[in-house]
């Protein structure tokens, strides 16, 4: 028998009146409240625009997709891609019952090359991450591949992906220098924070904390195209 879904509307902030499984779990009552994350929200509101093209890597069960999906309109387009099966399971059921028409979601994690990797579940539902001795076989693509495939544009790419980041850099440097995109970046670590501004300030990135004021010690920051 398939799990009830229990469809509640969101009450509050600009997802409100959308449809939110209250079993998809996480900060389930901030999601519904209009509370989640506010200070990331409030930069997706001011730098997503009517017609937006949103790559979000590591979408988990789909709050910034359908945040992005409102925010980039009917003209706009969001690519979601999440490979943990029971995430991209509720992903796909919050995208259905809001009726997202602009909304694709990709059933794959992305990284630097194109194939099979393994992935690991983690301790939490957003805390799954590719690892070498992971139990579970995922598709893996990269941005360069999966973007010329599609003659895609992005304008804003959202990418939490749980210590993965530079494998999405090195598979996208070519997106993300023809592109350039704003990036909404989590970091995992000081190491990868590190790296990660590094190779972006070789394309003339700079940054802003999204909360607090130091990118540097930030683990989200808003890297912005120089």
């Amino acid at each position: 028998m398939a799990p009830l879904t229990l469809r509640i509307p969101i009450l509050g902030g600009r997802l409100r009146r959308k449809k939110w499984d209250f079993a998809s779990g996480g900060k389930v009552l901030r999601v519904l409240l209009g509370s989640y994350e506010r200070e990331q929200t409030a930069l997706f509101e001011r730098l997503i625009k009517p017609a937006g093209v949103v790559l979000d890597i590591g979408a988990h069960v789909g709050y910034y997709t359908l945040l992005s999906a409102d925010l980039a309109g009917p003209s706009g387009r969001v690519f979601a891609f999440e490979p943990e099966p029971k995430n991209a399971a509720f992903l796909k059921k919050h995208v259905q019952m809001n009726a997202c028409a602009n909304v694709t979601v990709v059933e794959a994690a992305v990284g630097d090359k194109n194939g099979t990797a393994y992935f690991d579940y983690g301790t939490g539902t957003g805390t799954g991450h590719l690892a070498q001795n992971g139990k579970l076989a995922v598709p893996v693509l990269t941005l360069d591949t999966f973007c010329a495939e599609r003659s895609l544009t992005p304008t804003h790419l959202k990418i939490d992906v749980e210590g993965a980041e530079m494998l999405v850099f090195q598979g996208g440097r070519e997106t993300i220098e023809r592109a350039r995109p704003v990036i909404f970046l989590s970091t995992h670590g000081p190491e990868i924070h590190n790296k990660c501004l590094a190779f972006l300030q070789t394309l003339n990135y700079k940054f802003e904390a999204m909360i607090g004021d130091d990118p540097q010690t930030a683990t989200e920051v808003l890297c912005l195209p120089g």
